[in-house]
């Protein structure tokens, strides 16, 4: 996939965040994503994240999504962020930086 100037935008956005709690920024970051996908993409998370949308619609509080909101993503790009997210997810995961 290829990497665009949003992504990358949206890659150094979530490099701001909190390293020291890299597992709060990781799905702070997921979820964001995925309301996004579900309420401005019309289109589903990936099935493994396992997230269920809220009946009082998407958090546009959250600061992740509105940065999402603010670059107006293709599907393309959409995809390469849930991959990237999937990715880092899963190496906190197998480091045990997970709680």
């Amino acid at each position: 996939m290829k990497k665009t100037n949003e992504t990358d935008a949206v890659l150094e956005s979530i490099r701001e965040g909190d390293m020291y709690d890299g597992w709060g920024v990781c799905l702070a970051w997921m979820f964001a994503t995925a309301d996004y996908l579900t309420f401005v993409d019309h289109t589903f998370p990936p099935a493994k994240w396992e997230y269920r949308s809220s009946p009082f619609g998407a958090d546009t509080d959250n600061p992740e999504f509105q940065t999402l909101m603010e670059h107006g993503f293709t599907g393309e790009e959409m995809e390469q962020v849930v991959e990237i997210l999937s990715r880092w997810y899963s190496l906190l995961l197998a480091a045990g930086k997970d709680y």
